[in-house]
């Protein structure tokens, strides 16, 4: 799975999250927070780090097209996976 990934469309999901989400906490200068439907958006302050999360599952997506997932099982990780395309395929382009 880890080498499946496509970073163009993790990164445009979080882009519609971002903008379609509720901002749950943060501001200009402190790391933000956005929550739509089952998964929530965590930026750094730089916008350089950004994690995808439903809690129990983790996909961080860093600078220069690197990424970590961290999942229990899985079974944990289909979930997560098909939460975020049905997000996706929900919002407009």
């Amino acid at each position: 799975m880890h080498n499946e990934l496509d970073l163009r469309w993790a990164l445009s999901l979080a882009g519609k999250i971002r903008d379609k989400g509720e901002l749950v906490s943060g501001n200009d200068e402190a790391a933000l927070v956005y929550r739509l439907a089952a998964i929530t958006l965590e930026t750094d302050s730089d916008g350089y780090t950004i994690k995808l999360t439903d809690g129990r599952v983790d996909l961080t997506l860093f600078f220069h097209h690197k990424y970590e997932l961290d999942y229990p099982d899985a079974s944990a990780l289909d979930s997560f996976m098909a939460k975020l395309h049905e997000l996706d395929n929900t919002l407009p382009q």
